[in-house]
């Protein structure tokens, strides 16, 4: 029954429609699953297909060769073999009886009956004259083929099979009914085309009741294709028997048919190759044909133990999960057009109330009607409407408002689910918002009504929809059922209830902005409820404007438990966040007071701002404390000149006392750049200057002040003054650029600063804006610009002189300042003046200067060095530290006015590796190449010199030879020997004496070719001028001196 189903199942798969084959794989399962269907074989003949008009295959009608050997009927003697012609004359004779009849039938019936192959022979003999309606039409074809499927179950049963060696007949049972097998092959192939499939099914249903053994070797000849079977089978046939057996083996429920099926199939094409993917999808229930054998083999691999039932099991819930998945499509795409249609009504101006009205009442769509409702709800979210835009559809309006009231109303039964009534509610509170006053109080009843009432978990939507209405009795109940929901610990619906509280606003009633201004404040601090929401409580509890909140933010950032000591503190991030909106909040107040109360509020928040960079629990609020420090107060002109600067002061003494104890390198930038910014805001860049230079004296940790500091802590100052000396260099620039700080003050930070070995930053303050004008005899004092005497103006610059020395020389012999660093040269050229003034008593400032100007390399600068340091040279002696330095000085910036022989005159005699290499050079200049060329070469020599430096004075030697003109072939050799590497100078002199080198070899070249061409011509005249003995000899004597010459 199985195999005739999986029969049915494979053909409507091939012939039907999709839905159709899943519909029979979901019988087949039920086959498969329940007993309650096996009377479903009984009626398969009922389902035989229409006769269909084609022509008949006619096939040879030799019974011999379509029976096996001992079946064929033997001439007996005796009664069986009497009876047994008398049947087969009622059968098959001339005057045979009418087919149908009773005694027709009872022949054909007993003949069925008799174990005798004889019998057997005479009906496998009528079954072949099945084309033939005389003789067997088709009714009674169909009746001897069921009647065969209903005897081989009774001849072959399990217990019979099992005892046959013992019975005889059960063997002889055997082999006639294998013998009917060939005949019902080739009677199937002859019947037309549309009845194959039904007599196929009752053939399937015949092979499944022989053993196993004795079915698959019967069906193995015919699916192989033997020799012997085909025989007798005209050619032109046999494609179809085999086909018609292969589908057969399918039908069989024997898994045993598949590898015999498989094995075909590499070399099969057509029609042969459609049955044999046919057979193994009826015995395997695979998805799709296979395509070649060794694709079965991995399906058999991956499928191995699995029995037929196991396999059909599986294609029945396959075919299931597929039906199911198809109808969950289709009912999806049913929603998303219905939603679409929803959206596209409520889209336009005005909404199509009436087609949403349609919509939701669509029995279709009876299933969708919640989603739809709230996709109808959120469309409505999205958009702004009011009863002006309406345009005349408030009748449809009302409909749909009163079906969807009615709708809500029966649903809130007892036994009635309250969720599902949410949808409708929704939809109908939104569009009550679009009805007038009194549609919008009765909503606002309803609302607050289902509030108290509602299951638990359901107030998330009733508080998104009491946002639109803000009055003050939906205020108060959202207030009072969010505080029950705080003190229950159920946080579910407080996430929408915040929502709701936002949206509603603080409103104008006092009362009811203490009563939100409480509640939101026991949510910050409760530490039960996730931290997001505290953290929106919070966000709503900033932008209520209440002093009282003020106060409490202030708390919350201090404490962080904002007046609750039963609660743990909060976290870092919450704390950051209750500063931000403190500083909102105190901003928006200083903002809004009169002159007379901003005072204390301003001292208010200044004390908050102090303590809070004092929070050492909170980092990050300590920090944002220190940079809120440095912008503080938000308005500095709404306030006194006394106060404004009576707070800096305040600010800048105690950022200094944070910046002394700080240990962390991110605050301490932070505090700098706050005391600068707070500096510039009030006008206070001299105090910001001289705690800046305080704290870097601090942090230097030199001097007779900190002899008793640990060695630990001064590294650790000290480290931190390195890690960020750079920015304490940008905020003294940018604080001593302040018109206001006065040059004395800025003149005595300065002697500090080289006090504590920081000779850089002195030198940069020394350069700086207040010093330059002190160094003009000018100042800034008490508000104003004031104008000093000679005297006072000329002891100004000595003593800024004497630093501006002092701080030199104790930088270069720390090695912490270079005389070619932009910092320093902006320094020494700054007071010119005032070292020239000091020049007449310490001879050292005319050397600083000159060194300055021939660094600065101006052209008057350079004149105006060489005369300072000609007067320096006359006032000191030889054994003075920077005797040598200024020789070389000087015979440098005669090299560069291009005076060589004052620059050897400068330099000779200077025994210092820089002087000797710029005599090299000015002997060059002044084209003394053999001096030039043994200084170069003593210059190479030196033993410390690096390999670009001794390749730099090879060159020097080399360009000497080559301008004297020696061995100019040795010297191309050298250099072309020479490896500048990457080092572009190199690079550039290599290629310039190469060029120089050829131009000086040709100018020698040509120089011994007129010297030659000069004495040829001198032994030309003479041989002409002497007497010889004949023509010839003296004609052969010149030519002959000309070809030598040549």
């Amino acid at each position: 029954m199985k195999c005739e189903l999986g029969a049915r199942v494979h053909g409507l798969r091939k012939e039907a429609p999709f839905g159709v084959w899943l519909l029979a794989v979901a019988i087949l399962g039920a086959a498969i699953l329940g007993p309650a269907v096996l009377g479903i074989a009984g009626s398969l003949h009922a389902q035989e297909p229409a006769s269909a008009s084609r022509p008949e295959a006619k096939l040879s009608q030799e019974k011999t060769a379509s029976q096996p050997k001992g079946v064929a009927a033997k001439p007996g003697r005796g009664k069986l073999q009497k009876r047994l012609a008398q049947m087969r004359r009622k059968l098959l004779g001339p005057d045979h009886t009418r087919p149908g009849g009773e005694e027709h039938s009872a022949a054909w019936v007993a003949l069925l009956g008799m174990d005798q192959p004889a019998a057997h022979a005479i009906v496998q003999e009528l079954l072949g004259k099945h084309r033939e309606q005389e003789f067997l039409p088709k009714k009674v074809l169909d009746r001897i083929l069921q009647r065969l499927n209903e005897n081989i179950p009774g001849h072959l049963s399990d217990l019979r099979l099992a005892a046959m060696d013992e019975d005889p007949s059960v063997r002889r049972w055997m082999e006639i009914y294998r013998s009917y097998v060939p005949v019902l092959l080739r009677v199937i192939a002859e019947r037309p085309a549309a009845e194959q499939g039904f007599y196929e099914q009752l053939l399937g249903r015949f092979l499944r009741g022989l053993p196993g053994s004795s079915r698959r070797a019967t069906l193995r000849p015919w699916i192989e294709g033997e020799a012997a079977t085909l025989a007798a089978v005209p050619s032109k046939f046999r494609t179809s028997l085999r086909a018609l057996a292969a589908r057969c083996a399918g039908s069989s429920e024997d898994l045993d048919f598949a590898p015999v099926l498989a094995a075909q199939l590499d070399a099969a094409r057509g029609a042969w190759l459609a049955a044999l993917q046919e057979g193994l999808l009826r015995l395997t229930f695979h998805s799709l044909p296979f395509r070649s054998k060794a694709q079965f083999e991995r399906w058999s691999k991956e499928n191995d133990g699995a029995s037929h039932s196991e396999l059909a099991k599986r294609a029945a819930l396959a075919a299931k999960a597929q039906r199911d998945e198809l109808s969950a499509e289709y009912t999806r795409e049913l929603t998303q057009l219905a939603q679409e249609q929803v959206r596209l009504a409520l889209h336009l101006d005005p909404p199509l109330w009436g087609t949403l009205e349609s919509l939701l009442k669509r029995p279709s769509l009876s299933g969708q009607q919640e989603s739809l409702l709230e996709v109808a709800y959120q469309a409505l979210t999205k958009r702004s409407l009011d009863r002006k835009s309406l345009n005349g559809s408030l009748p449809d309006l009302r409909s749909l408002h009163r079906w969807l009231e009615e709708g809500f109303a029966a649903g809130t039964g007892p036994k009635k689910k309250r969720a599902p009534n949410l949808a409708w509610l929704s939809l109908w509170a939104r569009s009550s918002l679009l009805l007038g006053d009194e549609a919008r109080q009765l909503c606002v009843k309803r609302l607050l009504h289902e509030l108290s009432s509602l299951a638990e978990g359901s107030e998330g939507r009733l508080f998104e929809l009491l946002a639109a209405f803000p009055v003050p009795a939906v205020r108060k109940r959202v207030l009072s059922r969010t505080s029950d929901l705080l003190a229950s610990g159920k946080s579910a619906a407080l996430g929408p209830a915040l929502s709701c509280i936002e949206a509603l606003g603080p409103g104008a009633d006092e009362a009811l902005r203490a009563t939100t201004e409480a509640l939101l404040a026991d949510c910050v601090t409760r530490s039960s409820l996730d931290e997001p929401l505290r953290q929106r409580a919070l966000d709503l509890l900033g932008s209520i404007r209440r002093d009282s909140v003020l106060g409490r933010l202030r708390s919350l950032v201090l404490s962080g438990k904002g007046g609750r000591s039963s609660e743990k503190e909060l976290g870092e991030g919450m704390r950051l966040k209750a500063f931000a909106w403190a500083v909102t909040q105190s901003r928006n107040q200083l903002g809004q007071l009169q002159r007379s109360e901003l005072q204390d509020a301003a001292k208010a928040q200044l004390d908050f701002l102090l303590s809070a960079s004092r929070v050492e629990a909170a980092p990050r609020v300590r920090l944002a404390a220190v940079r809120e420090l440095g912008r503080f107060p938000p308005s500095p002109r709404s306030f006194e000149e006394d106060a404004r600067q009576g707070m800096g002061m305040r600010i800048l003494s105690a950022l200094l006392l944070r910046l002394e104890a700080e240990r962390e390198g991110s605050f301490v930038r932070a505090i700098l750049d706050s005391m600068q910014e707070q500096a510039s805001r009030n006008r206070s860049e001299s105090l910001g200057l001289q705690l800046i230079v305080r704290s870097m004296g601090f942090l230097s940790a030199r001097g007779p002040s900190y002899a008793g500091v640990a060695a630990e802590d001064v590294q650790r100052r000290r480290r931190l003054l390195s890690e960020h000396q750079q920015r304490y260099r940008e905020a003294l620039a940018a604080l001593s650029g302040g018109h206001q700080v006065p040059a004395k003050v800025a003149l005595a930070l300065g002697s500090q600063l080289a006090k504590a070995a920081l000779e850089q930053e002195a030198l940069l303050l020394l350069a700086s804006p207040p010093l330059r004008r002190g160094l003009a005899g000018t100042d800034y004092e008490l508000g104003k610009s004031v104008s000093w005497s000679e005297v006072e103006a000329q002891g100004f610059r000595s003593q800024w002189a004497q630093l501006l020395l002092a701080a030199l020389a104790a930088g270069e012999a720390s090695g912490r300042v270079a005389p070619s660093a932009a910092y320093c040269q902006a320094a020494v050229l700054a007071g010119q003046s005032a070292l020239r003034e000091l020049g007449a008593e310490r001879p050292d400032a005319l050397f600083v200067l000159a060194r300055a100007l021939v660094l600065e390399g101006k052209g008057a600068s350079a004149a105006a060095a060489r005369k300072l340091l000609t007067r320096f040279l006359a006032q000191v002696s030889a054994e003075d530290k920077h005797h040598a330095a200024a020789r070389q000085l000087l015979g440098r910036s005669w090299l560069g006015s291009g005076d060589a022989a004052q620059a050897i005159k400068a330099l000779q005699g200077v025994n210092t590796a820089g002087a000797k290499r710029l005599l090299a050079k000015a002997y060059l200049q002044g084209r003394d190449y053999p001096a030039a060329a043994k200084l170069y070469d003593a210059l190479a020599r030196i033993p410390q010199l690096g390999p670009d430096e001794k390749l730099g004075f090879e060159l020097g030697a080399i360009q000497a030879r080559i301008e004297i003109g020696e061995a100019l072939d040795a010297l191309a050799k050298r250099l072309a020997a020479i490896k500048p590497g990457d080092d572009a100078e190199l690079q550039s002199r290599l290629q310039a004496l190469q060029k120089r080198l050829a131009e000086r070899r040709k100018q020698a070249a040509a120089k011994a070719g007129g010297a030659k061409g000069k004495a040829r011509k001198t032994t030309g005249s003479k041989t002409s001028g002497s007497k010889t003995s004949g023509s010839k000899t003296s004609g052969s004597k010149t030519s002959g001196s000309k070809a030598k010459g040549g």
